[in-house]
C-alpha cells in the first residue's frame, strides 16, 4: 500500500496518521481520535510457505478473548436476494465464512433479525437492539451481548475470506479501539477487531441517527494495517465482497478458474 494512496483514503477525516512499522502509543496523547497506519506488512513466514495452512501451534490456538460475529442483517437490495445464501462450490457464502471463523475463534455468532434463515449453521444468533440501523446496529448488538472483550466482525458476503488474513489482523491487534486492514485500495470497516470500548461511541452515533460505520471510525482510536504483500497482486482478494449479480458472476468465474 503506497503512502500517498493511504493518505488520500483518509484525508477526508480529521484524524492523525502515523506511518511506521512499529506503533508507539504515546506519540499522540489525549482524547483526540487517531489512526495509525502500519506499514509495511506481510504474512508470517510460516504462512507464506504453507499457503492457507496455519503455521505454529500457538497460531492454531483458537481465540478465547475475542469473539467473531458474522453480520447478516442486510437487505441485499442490489443483489435482489439474500447474499448470505448465495452458493460458491456448493456452499452458501455464510457457511464458508462461518467455517473459516470457527477455525480461528472459540465463539462465533450470527448477527441478524432473521436468524431462522441461518439455523442450519448451528450458531447462536444475536438480534439488533437498534433496529434497521445497518451494520453499525449489528456491531452494537454483538459488542453488547457476546460477553467478549472484543469482537472480530465480518460481513456475510466475503466467500474468499482466509484464516491467515484473520490471524494477521487479530495477532496485530494493538491498544486502540479498532484494528482494521486495507483490502485492495479501500478500507474494510466490516472486517476487523472492535473492542468493547467502542460501545459508548457507537451507542451515541446510533441514538443520533448517524449509522455510517466509516464516520463512526473517525471518532475512535484506530489502527489500520496495510494489506499483506501476498495479496496485493492477487486476482481473488480474501476481502472481496459480493454486492450485485455482476459481482456474483465474476465470483463464480474466479472460483472456477482457481478451483476455490
Amino acid at each position: 500500500m503506497h503512502w500517498l494512496s493511504a493518505r488520500r483514503l483518509l484525508q477526508s477525516t480529521s484524524l492523525f496518521i502515523n506511518i511506521c512499522g512499529i506503533v508507539q502509543r504515546d506519540v499522540f496523547a489525549g482524547a483526540v481520535p487517531r489512526v495509525f497506519l502500519v506499514l509495511p506488512a506481510g504474512l508470517p513466514a510460516a504462512h507464506q510457505s504453507r499457503g492457507n495452512t496455519i503455521g505454529t501451534q500457538s497460531e492454531m490456538k483458537k481465540q478465547e478473548d475475542i469473539a467473531a460475529a458474522i453480520l447478516a442483517g442486510g437487505k441485499s437490495t442490489r443483489m435482489g436476494r439474500d447474499k448470505a445464501l448465495l452458493e460458491l462450490s456448493g456452499k452458501p457464502f455464510i457457511q464458508r465464512v462461518a467455517e473459516v471463523l470457527q477455525g480461528v475463534f472459540s465463539q462465533v455468532v450470527v448477527v441478524s433479525d432473521h436468524g431462522k434463515q441461518y439455523a442450519f449453521l448451528g450458531l447462536p444468533v444475536v438480534e439488533d437492539t437498534y433496529k434497521n440501523c445497518g451494520p453499525l446496529g449489528g456491531m452494537h448488538a454483538a459488542l453488547s451481548k457476546t460477553g467478549a472483550d472484543a469482537v472480530f466482525f465480518c460481513s456475510c458476503d466475503v466467500p474468499f475470506l482466509s484464516a491467515d488474513l484473520i490471524r494477521y489482523v487479530v495477532n496485530r491487534k494493538l491498544h486502540d479501539d479498532v484494528t482494521l486492514v486495507l483490502g485492495g485500495n479501500s478500507l474494510q470497516p466490516l472486517c476487523g477487531v472492535y473492542k468493547k470500548s467502542c460501545l459508548t461511541v457507537i451507542d451515541k452515533q446510533l441514538k443520533r441517527g448517524n449509522y455510517s460505520v466509516h464516520k463512526c471510525i473517525t471518532k475512535l482510536h484506530t489502527t489500520i494495517l496495510s494489506q499483506p504483500s501476498e495479496y496485493r497482486n492477487s486476482t481473488i482478494h480474501p476481502l472481496t465482497n459480493i454486492n450485485t449479480p455482476a459481482d456474483y458472476e465474476r465470483c463464480l468465474k474466479a472460483s472456477s478458474a482457481s478451483r476455490v
